[in-house]
């Protein structure tokens, strides 16, 4: 009796994984520009190489951008790529219970200065921008932060 009690609950558990795994839930998917510079740049976002966002990307640490996708729980494939900000990059995040993805735009000092010495001067902007290097301790590549975190906790 108690070896097909143990054989029930083992099925069980394992059709209940199952289950879990392959069943698609909404996840949501926030998406930020912590730039320092108020301009928009370009953004394509993929999930398991299926286009969910070609948009322009506005900085606000406030306002991000919120989608609701229908995905999976397990491992997900995530590419993000800007021309304006000349990144392509791609990871992959672990979705479970109670989790969001969460993708934060972090700009380089130097991706919009070629703009404004070209206003400024007309000099080579290539030197500027070295020279900006130089004299700066910031950030001097474009990256985005692609990661899954888990949504608050309520107690009753």
């Amino acid at each position: 009796m108690k070896k097909t009690v143990i054989k029930l609950f083992g099925i069980l558990f394992i059709v209940s994984l199952f289950a879990l795994f392959f069943m698609k839930v909404n996840a949501s998917i926030y998406v930020w520009d912590y730039s320092y510079s108020s301009a928009t740049i370009d953004i394509q976002l993929k999930i398991d190489d299926k286009l969910i966002l070609d948009d322009s990307l506005h900085s606000s640490p406030f306002f991000p951008i919120i989608l609701d996708e229908k995905l999976r729980y397990g491992v997900h494939k995530i590419s993000v790529s800007s021309k304006k900000a000349g990144v392509n990059q791609e990871s992959k995040v672990f979705l479970f219970l109670n989790q969001y993805i969460y993708v934060g735009f972090l700009g380089a000092d130097t991706l919009y200065l070629e703009k404004k010495a070209l206003v400024n001067r007309n000099d080579s902007v290539a030197v500027f921008q070295s020279l900006f290097i130089e004299k700066t301790s910031g950030r001097h590549q474009s990256e985005f932060v692609i990661e899954s975190r888990f949504n608050s906790f309520y107690t009753e």
